[in-house]
C-alpha cells in the first residue's frame, strides 16, 4: 500500500476517534500549550501579588485548575508543583513567612492543586474510555462484511493504533496457510516500520511462537517487556534481527481471532517509538477487538465468497446474449446486463439502470405482434410485479430515431418476499429478430401466393395482395398499372386506416398523372427504387398547388420501396409501392428483397390473370355463339329455356342445348362437356353440329349420340360429354335417351317423376348402347331437362341436389315457371354464384297440333 493510501487511513482514523470523544477532545490541548497557559497564569498571579501588596496567594491555584480542564494530568502536576512552590516562595515576599496565614495558604494551595490533578486523572481516563468505545463503535462499523478482506483489516488497524500500541499486525488462517493481511504503525519511521514488517515472511502454522502459537493454541499472550532473546527466537536471519532491534519494540501483546469456534487469525499489538508498555487493562481491551476483529474476517470471508459468486454471475450475465434486467416494484430497474444496455439503447449498463422507466419505455414505439399498439402494463414484468401470471410476451419495437425495427421475445419471474409479494422482477429479453422476420417473410409470401393463386381477377387479386402486406411489412401499400393512354392507374391501395385510403384515391383522382410525377414510371422501365429515408420534396413532385400535395406531405412517408411488377417483356405490367409511415420503421435490405419477391409473383399471376382473361373471353364467345338466342315454336307444344355461366373468374363451361327439325317430329337435347375453357368450347361446338345433323339425317336419337360417341372417340379421348336428348312426336309422344346425363324430370301437376333409365356418357366406350324410353304426353304434361350446374350449386354445408329440385319444380303449371322457380330457389339456397355453368330446358305438352301449323314450323326450323 503507497503513502497516500495510507495517510488517507490515517486521516480516516483520526476523524472516527474524534467523533467518537468530540466533547472531551475540544477541550483538550497540545501538552506544550497546557503548560505554557498554566504557567502563565501563574506568573500573572505573582506579578497581581506583587502589585497589590496583599497576599493573593489563593490565585495560585488557577494555573492547576485550567492545566486539569485543558491539560493532561503530567502538565496538571508540573503546574500543581509550580504552584505550591510559587506559594512558599511568596512568604519572602510578602514578608508574612512568620505568620500563621501563610502556611494556611500554604496548604490550601496544595490541597487545591491536588484536588487539580485528581481531576485530570479521571478526566484523562474518562477521555480514554470515550477513546476506546469509540474505536468499539468504528470496529463494529467495519465489520459488517461489506468490504474486500484487505480493505476491512486495514482500516481495523488504523483505528487501534497510537491508542492502543505503536504498531498493529493481522495475521489471517487462509486455505491452511497464515498470510499478513493487515499492518499499521505510526510515529515518524510508520512507513518504514510497515514496510519492513509486511515485507517479513509470516509465520509456519505450526511455529511454537507469536501469531502461529495463538492460532494454534486458541491462548492470548502479553509480553510486558520484550528481550533480546524473545527478538532472536522469532527472527528468520541475521537481517531481519537487526530489522526488529531498529524497530525497538518494548511490549507486545498477542490475541487469537476465533468466530463461530474456529480459528481465523491472530491480532498482533507492538509498543515501541513511544515508550510505553501494555497493560493488564490493554490485554483485556485487545480480547474485546479481537472479537470484533474475528467478526470482521469472519464475514470479509463470505464476503470474498459472496464477491467471487457475485463476479462469476456478472461476467455470466455480462457475457450473455439475451438482455438481463432486474426491475424494482416501481418500474426501475436495480442491474441490467451490457446485452440490455445495447438493446435498449444506452451507452453503459449503468447508464440503463439510471433511466426513469417513463423514459425508457419512450424510446420505443412498441406493438403486439398483430401489429397493436403496445400497452406497457401488459409487458410480462409490470404483470408480474402485481401478482398475476407473465407469460412470454412477443413485441416489435421500432426506434423513432433510426427507424430500425426488432423483434423481442419478453419473459419474466418475479423474486418474491417472504410473505409471496413480488420484491423483485428478473426480465429475459431475447431478440428474435431474423427468425421473426424469416418466419413473417415466408408466411407473407405464401399467403400471397395462395391469394395470387386463388383468383384470376388481376384487379381483386392485386388488392388483395396489397391489404395483405398491411401493418405487417408496410404502412401503405398502392399497385399502379398503365391504363390503355399509358397513364400510371392505382388499381389497388391499402392502409390500416380507411380515410387514408380513401385519400390516397381522391388524390390519384384529383391528378392522374400522380405517379409519373412521382417517379415512378421511370421504374417500370428500370429497377427497384428503394428509399432507406423519403425526401422531404418527394410531396411537392406530385404537382397540383398546395391544397393537392399538402395532403400527400402530411402522410408522413418516412421509407419506401417502389419494385417492378415484371411481365417478361422490356418494361414491366406496373409497379407496386411499399411506404412506412406511423409505424416509423425504415425498410431495409432486407426488405428490399421481400418487397422484390412480392412483386415477381404479382407479376407472374398478373401475366397468368390477362391470359386467362383473354382465354375466358373467347371461350365465352364460343360458347355463346353455341347457344341459340331463341328456341324454334313447335305446335302442340311450349319451350323455355334459361342458360345460366359461370361465376366471374372461372373458366367457362361447356353446358349446350339445341331444338331442331326431324323426320317425323322434333329433337331437344342438352348436354355437358367435361372440361372447360376453350378446349370445352371447341367439344362443345362438335357436339352440338354432330347432333344436330346426325339427328335431322337419321331421325333416331340413339343414332344420333352413337354418332357424337364415334366422333370425339376419334378425337384421341380428349372429348367426354354427357347428353340427353328427347323426340317430340306430333301424336304427343316422347322418346327419351340418355347418355351419362342426368334424365329429364317428368312433371304432371304436382306429382314430379324422375326418368331413371340412362346410358354411358359419350366419347369414353365403343359401340354402347342406351335404352330408349317412351312416353305419352297428355296436355300439361311438362319435361324438364338440366344440366349438372342446377343440382350441384353449393350452399352452406350441402349442395342444392336433386332432391330440392324436383320439389321446386312440382306444381308448376308452365315451362316459364318451372325456370323462375330454379332460379329464385338458387337465390334463396346460396349468395354466391356457382362456379360451374347450368342449363334448362322446359317443354310441355299444349295439345294436338294442326297440319298446316306443322308445316309452318318444319318450313321456319329448315330456313
Amino acid at each position: 500500500m503507497g503513502s497516500a493510501d495510507r495517510d488517507s487511513h490515517r486521516q480516516s482514523a483520526r476523524t472516527v476517534r474524534e467523533a467518537a470523544g468530540q466533547r472531551l477532545a475540544n477541550l483538550q490541548t497540545s501538552p506544550r500549550t497546557a503548560l505554557l497557559i498554566a504557567l502563565a497564569l501563574e506568573a500573572a498571579a505573582v506579578l497581581l501579588d506583587l502589585l497589590v501588596g496583599e497576599s493573593l496567594v489563593v490565585t495560585y491555584m488557577l494555573g492547576p485548575l485550567v492545566a486539569a480542564l485543558i491539560g493532561d494530568a503530567r502538565v496538571t502536576a508540573l503546574a500543581a508543583g509550580a504552584a505550591v512552590l510559587l506559594t512558599l516562595a511568596s512568604g519572602v515576599w510578602n514578608g508574612n513567612i512568620d505568620e500563621g496565614g501563610w502556611a494556611i495558604r500554604a496548604a490550601a494551595v496544595a490541597i487545591g492543586s491536588a484536588l487539580a490533578l485528581g481531576g485530570a486523572l479521571v478526566r484523562a481516563s474518562g477521555a480514554r474510555t470515550v477513546r476506546r468505545l469509540g474505536i468499539l463503535a468504528s470496529v463494529a462499523a467495519i465489520a459488517d462484511g461489506t468490504r474486500p478482506l484487505d480493505r476491512t483489516f486495514d482500516d481495523f488497524c488504523r483505528r487501534l493504533v497510537p491508542e492502543l500500541a505503536d504498531i498493529c499486525v493481522v495475521d489471517a488462517l487462509i486455505d491452511g496457510e497464515i498470510r499478513r493481511v493487515a499492518v499499521a504503525a505510526t510515529g515518524p519511521r510508520a512507513d518504514w516500520i510497515e514496510e519492513t514488517i509486511a515485507s517479513r515472511p509470516p509465520p509456519k502454522v505450526d511455529a511454537p511462537t507469536g501469531s502461529a502459537r495463538a492460532i494454534s493454541s486458541g491462548r492470548a499472550q502479553l509480553i510486558r517487556q520484550l528481550r533480546d532473546d524473545l527478538l532472536r527466537g522469532i527472527s528468520h536471519d541475521d537481517e531481519d534481527y537487526e530489522n526488529l532491534l531498529e524497530i525497538g519494540p518494548r511490549s507486545v501483546a498477542v490475541v487469537p481471532l476465533r468466530a463461530r469456534g474456529r480459528a481465523l487469525g491472530a491480532l498482533t499489538m507492538i509498543t515501541a517509538d513511544s515508550g510505553r508498555r501494555l497493560d493488564d487493562e490493554d490485554f483485556v481491551f485487545l480480547q474485546i477487538v479481537a472479537g470484533r476483529a474475528a467478526l470482521a474476517l469472519d464475514n470479509a470471508g463470505l464476503f470474498r465468497e459472496l464477491s467471487s459468486v457475485e463476479g462469476q454471475l456478472q461476467a455470466v450475465l455480462h457475457n450473455l446474449v439475451d438482455a438481463v434486467t432486474v426491475q424494482k416494484p416501481d418500474g426501475g430497474l436495480v442491474y441490467a446486463n451490457q446485452a440490455a444496455a445495447e438493446m435498449l439503447g444506452a451507452e453503459s449498463a449503468e447508464q440503463l439502470v439510471a433511466t426513469p422507466p417513463g423514459e425508457l419505455v419512450s424510446r420505443f414505439r412498441s406493438y403486439t405482434e398483430d401489429g397493436a399498439p403496445l400497452d406497457v402494463e401488459r409487458l410480462p414484468g409490470r404483470r408480474a410485479l402485481r401478482g398475476e401470471s407473465a407469460e412470454p410476451l412477443l413485441v416489435r419495437a421500432v426506434n423513432p430515431a433510426t427507424g430500425e425495427e426488432r423483434w423481442r421475445r419478453v419473459k419474466a419471474s418475479p423474486v418474491n418476499q417472504s410473505g409471496g409479494k413480488p420484491e423483485l422482477v428478473v426480465n429475459v429479453i431475447e431478440d428474435v429478430t431474423e427468425v421473426k422476420r424469416a418466419e413473417l417473410t415466408q408466411r407473407l409470401l405464401a399467403e400471397a401466393s395462395r391469394a395470387l393463386s386463388a383468383s384470376l381477377d388481376s384487379s381483386a387479386t392485386l388488392q388483395r395482395v396489397a391489404e395483405m402486406t398491411v401493418p405487417r411489412f408496410a404502412d401503405w401499400c398502392s399497385v399502379a398499372i398503365p391504363g390503355d393512354d399509358g397513364v400510371l392507374e392505382q388499381v389497388a391501395v391499402a392502409h390500416a386506416d380507411p380515410t387514408k385510403v380513401d385519400l390516397a384515391r381522391d388524390l390519384q383522382e384529383r391528378n392522374p398523372r400522380m405517379f409519373e410525377d412521382l417517379g415512378i414510371a421511370a421504374v417500370i422501365r428500370g429497377r427497384t427504387a428503394h428509399m432507406a429515408a423519403v425526401p422531404d420534396e418527394l410531396p411537392r413532385r406530385a404537382g397540383g398547388d398546395d391544397g393537392y400535395y399538402e395532403p400527400l406531405e402530411g402522410l408522413g412517408l418516412r421509407s419506401a420501396i417502389v419494385a417492378p411488377i415484371e411481365g417478361g417483356g422490356e418494361d414491366a405490367l406496373g409497379a407496386i409501392t411499399f411506404a412506412t409511415a406511423e409505424s416509423g420503421r425504415t425498410f431495409d435490405a432486407q426488405d428490399l428483397a421481400v418487397a422484390e419477391e412480392l412483386a415477381r409473383r404479382a407479376g407472374v399471376a398478373l401475366v397468368n390473370a390477362r391470359l386467362y382473361e383473354q382465354r375466358s373471353a373467347v371461350a365465352h364467345t364460343l360458347q355463346q355463339a353455341l347457344i341459340p338466342n331463341d328456341l324454334p315454336e313447335i305446335p302442340g307444344w311450349r319451350l323455355s329455356s334459361l342458360y345460366h355461366p359461370a361465376a366471374e373468374g372461372t373458366e367457362v363451361g361447356g353446358d349446350f342445348y339445341d331444338a331442331f327439325r326431324i323426320p317425323g317430329g322434333w329433337m331437344l337435347v342438352i348436354g355437358d362437356v367435361c372440361g372447360r375453357g376453350v378446349d370445352a368450347a371447341s367439344v362443345t361446338a362438335l357436339a352440338r353440329h354432330t347432333l344436330r345433323t346426325a339427328g335431322a339425317l337419321s331421325g333416331d336419337p340413339v343414332t344420333a349420340v352413337a354418332q357424337l360417341n364415334s366422333s370425339l372417340l376419334e378425337r384421341g379421348g380428349d372429348g367426354i360429354c354427357t347428353v340427353a336428348t328427347i323426340v317430340l312426336h306430333d301424336s304427343g309422344e316422347a322418346e327419351i335417351v340418355s347418355a351419362g346425363h342426368p334424365p329429364p324430370l317428368l312433371v304432371r301437376g304436382a306429382e314430379v317423376l324422375p326418368l331413371e333409365q340412362r346410358g354411358p356418357m359419350l366419347g369414353f366406350v365403343r359401340d354402347p348402347t342406351w335404352p330408349v324410353q317412351r312416353l305419352q304426353l297428355q296436355p300439361g304434361d311438362q319435361l324438364v331437362l338440366y344440366t349438372d350446374g342446377v343440382i350441384e350449386l353449393e350452399g352452406e354445408g350441402e349442395r342444392f341436389g336433386e332432391e330440392r329440385l324436383r320439389a321446386t319444380v312440382s306444381g308448376a303449371a308452365t315451362p316459364q315457371s318451372v325456370l323462375e322457380r330454379v332460379r329464385a330457389a338458387h337465390d334463396a339456397f346460396s349468395a354466391h354464384p356457382g362456379v360451374d355453368d347450368l342449363a334448362i330446358v322446359g317443354v310441355m305438352r299444349t295439345g294436338p297440333s294442326s297440319p298446316a301449323a306443322v308445316r309452318q314450323a318444319a318450313s321456319s326450323s329448315a330456313a
